[in-house]
């Protein structure tokens, strides 16, 4: 009957734990009898219409635990009282939606918790016209009914401020608001001894009180094939694992039911979800994961299982080929000051293939992808290179990415770098010397040790140009064209040592390929990994096959920059490849565009990050691909003396 468990984050301690709850409320009418048996676990009260499902088994103990962790420690500091209150601000105001729709704020429930906290969202219907989708948060209060009651009175007294028409029924309280262009929505409240549940929808909520008296109905989420698929691959990974997270989703059914949550009625040109059913993404049927703090000699640890059966793989979805390999160490080049370090077994030729129809099927424009490819190959205007067959097909199944930071703490310091080893690495390089020159927006460099480094230029500004018709040029040019957008650096890329190299500063580049690697200090040889590894290793014993993915990553490491910049209240400046991503997605100007960029966090007053900085430890995670899908086993150590 219903489906689409919210599995968005959430927490109490906002500063810490940046789980967001999704979520939830409605309800109207049914005469409801209180119910004082103690409350079952949410997955035996939400129906198998559950489509994303986030809980937290016993709040109190994971916050407990938590606290135990180190960022649970660092967050306790008194000196970063400003930064932890800052962060809570920023995390309420982007709640807002979720709050509106709630009627309460989702921080204060940890209050109010004696047991789970629980979100979910829910879809049902047999066909899209029929469909209807509902949220709903589940909080068991035993024991604490009174401070229960006390929350929920404040909430129904701020939603009589906003017009809210109240209506109640024994525990049963319906809040009818009426929105600024005139549509309604329900708010659903229900509170007795044991349980507060708020939802936006009453048969939600009806449901979820049925099953307070039948929890062992046979058709709810605990008892589906998809929960108990995924339940079962995470009991065998980690046995001994105390949770204190626990997540559930059907990936393109969750998608849909947030996309249309956050975006009313639909305007959008193309259903970009049916999109993905098409190439094949249904196919990855669920995924779920659990999350333990402080337990078992670890900072933390988590386990998820993707489940993707092989036999159901087909179009796009099929670039999802990660082989297994025997190990993944860091490539040779990669140096033990990286912040992070990754690897991916990937058939990146195989991937590029299957990739093409997606692009179409996205683009609505049929055999798109392969026009431009030929174009970009046929084109004497262009460089004239085909790059599928002259670049893609060089690449071999390997991809490494590595993240350092160079100290002192810019907004240019991250520094990202991506290599892929080639098939034949002196014939994409000629082809590289031959073409490339031909191309206004690349720069050639040449190192000390005759290393052939393009760097590539920012795009030049639109203006007001008008749509591109075809693959042809502008006509007629606009006069406000041409000048390139700044950027304080630019990426670069590179043939050398038998791999494809970039990176995110051309300049780093150079001093990387000209470097002597046998001197350097090999993140593969370094204690701190190979104390992460091993850690892993012990995790996935019983796996059999072999890793597809690898990561590394020093905590301190990682968030230096971010940390530092917030003290120079610079990070709206970053050049940061999270920062930049950000900035790509939201459509916002470079940052030198931004006469007054907004400072949301007020550093100023944040201690030195050196005065942190030992309270942090490495971890990392291992991927493994199976028929039915993939396996993560991800952890992070306690700090210790100069780890890494």
């Amino acid at each position: 009957m219903m489906h689409r468990p919210v599995c968005s984050r959430f927490t109490s301690k906002l500063s810490i734990f940046r789980v967001v709850a999704q979520s939830t409320i409605v309800c109207l009418g049914l005469v409801i009898l209180p119910i004082v048996q103690a409350v079952p676990p949410s997955q035996d009260l939400l129906s198998k219409d559950a489509k994303g499902w986030l809980s937290f088994p016993d709040y109190k103990t994971m916050s407990a635990r938590f606290d135990q962790t180190q960022w649970g420690i660092v967050l306790a500091d008194a000196r970063l009282a400003p930064f932890r209150n800052q962060l809570r601000q920023q995390f309420n105001d982007q709640l807002a939606t979720a709050e509106h729709r709630l009627g309460v704020r989702i921080a204060d429930l940890g209050d109010v918790a004696t047991g789970e906290i629980a979100a979910a969202a829910l879809q049902w219907g047999d066909d899209e016209k029929d469909l209807q989708r509902g949220f709903v948060l589940i909080i068991d209060v035993t024991k604490n009914e009174m401070a229960a009651q006390n929350l929920l009175n404040n909430v129904i007294q701020s939603l009589q401020k906003k017009g809210a028409k109240i209506e109640t029924k024994g525990n049963h309280i319906s809040a009818r608001l009426k929105a600024k262009n005139l549509q309604t929505h329900n708010i659903e409240f229900y509170l007795n001894k044991t349980v507060l549940i708020v939802t936006d929808h009453i048969v939600v909520l009806n449901d979820v009180l049925a099953r307070l008296k039948n929890p062992a109905a046979a058709d709810s989420l605990a008892r589906s094939d998809a929960f108990q698929t995924v339940q079962k691959q995470l009991d065998n990974a980690a046995p001994n694992l105390k949770t204190d997270s626990q997540w559930f989703v059907i990936p393109l059914d969750y998608s849909a039911i947030v996309r249309d949550a956050n975006e009313g009625p639909r305007r959008r040109r193309r259903d970009r979800i049916k999109v993905l059913r098409r190439q094949g993404f249904d196919a990855i049927e669920a995924a779920g994961g659990r999350l333990g703090f402080a337990q078992q000699g670890r900072d933390s640890t988590m386990v998820s299982f993707i489940h993707a059966p092989q036999a159901k793989r087909k179009n796009a979805v099929l670039a999802l080929n990660f082989p297994p390999a025997a190990e993944l160490p860091p490539d040779e080049w990669v140096d033990s000051s990286a912040a992070s370090s990754s690897e991916v077994s990937w058939d990146i030729a195989f991937a590029f293939a299957q990739l093409k129809s997606l692009v179409d099927d996205w683009l609505d424009q049929p055999g798109y992808a392969q026009a431009l490819l030929s174009e970009m190959a046929e084109d004497p205007r262009g460089l004239q290179i085909d790059i599928e067959k002259d670049l893609i097909a060089q690449m071999k199944g390997r991809l490494s990415f590595s993240r350092n930071v160079v100290l002192p703490v810019t907004e240019t310091s991250e520094k990202i770098v991506i290599s892929i080893p080639l098939v034949n690495a002196p014939v994409l390089q000629q082809l590289f010397k031959a073409r490339l020159p031909k191309d206004t927006g690349i720069k050639h460099h040449i190192s000390k040790k005759k290393h052939d480094v393009w760097e590539l230029l920012p795009p030049k500004r639109r203006g007001d140009a008008p749509p591109r018709q075809g693959f042809g040029p502008r006509d007629p040019k606009p006069a406000n064209v041409g000048n390139r957008v700044k950027r304080t650096i630019n990426p670069g890329i590179t043939v050398a040592y038998g791999r494809f190299f970039y990176c995110s500063d051309w300049m780093y580049l150079v001093d990387l390929v000209d470097a002597n690697w046998k001197q350097r200090n090999h993140l593969a040889a370094d204690n701190g990994y190979q104390g992460v590894m091993a850690e892993l290793g012990r995790m996935a014993a019983q796996e059999q096959g072999g890793i597809s993915s690898s990561q590394f990553i020093d905590i301190a490491g990682a968030y230096r920059i971010n940390y530092e910049l917030m003290r120079l209240n610079k990070i709206a400046k970053s050049e940061s490849f999270l920062v930049r991503l950000i900035r790509a997605i939201s459509r916002e100007d470079e940052p030198e565009d931004e006469s007054t960029p907004k400072k949301r966090i007020n550093g100023e007053n944040l201690p030195p990050f050196a005065a942190i900085e030992g309270k942090f430890g490495l971890g990392g995670y291992h991927v493994y691909t199976r028929p039915d899908g993939w396996m993560i086993y991800g952890c992070v150590l306690p700090p210790t003396p100069a780890a890494h």
